[in-house]
């Protein structure tokens, strides 16, 4: 969706996925001239060092609804539904 000309406001990326993991996908975006200007928020249960400084914040596990909702108001256009 992304390579198609999908634009989010904003990304939420977790590191460790069960096909694949955030780094991957995070060095792809930065590969899209088109995204890499895109707000990102890392979302990990056991974060390693570095991963703060990959994005704009970084969401632990379990995540709070209050820091989510306010990376959300801060970043996307409109209000979340």
């Amino acid at each position: 969706m992304l390579r198609g000309g999908v634009r989010p406001s904003l990304i939420l990326l977790d590191l460790w996925m069960p096909d694949g993991d955030g780094w991957y996908v995070r060095a792809a975006l930065q590969e899209l001239q088109a995204l890499r200007d895109v707000p990102l928020v890392i979302v990990s249960g056991a974060p390693s060092r570095g991963a703060a400084s990959m994005g704009v914040g970084l969401l632990t596990k379990p995540i709070s609804l209050k820091r989510l909702l306010g990376f959300a108001s801060t970043y996307c256009d409109r209000p979340p539904c």
